[in-house]
């Protein structure tokens, strides 16, 4: 483990990272009480999100 860079350029996962679910979560973000929107997504299914954002 390492901290975030500040660099938006560095990526925070390693190249050969396995995203294998993705979890939505309600901001602002409390570490003691999550709020969950999606939990278990797919990588196909957030990038149809990002997609659809626009990023």
């Amino acid at each position: 483990m390492r901290p975030t860079a500040y660099d938006p350029d560095v990526p925070i996962l390693p190249e050969d990272a396995q995203i294998l679910s993705i979890d939505r979560i309600r901001s602002p973000y409390d570490a003691r009480s999550p709020h969950y929107i999606e939990q278990g997504l797919s990588l196909d299914r957030m990038e149809v999100y990002l997609s659809a954002t626009g990023v």
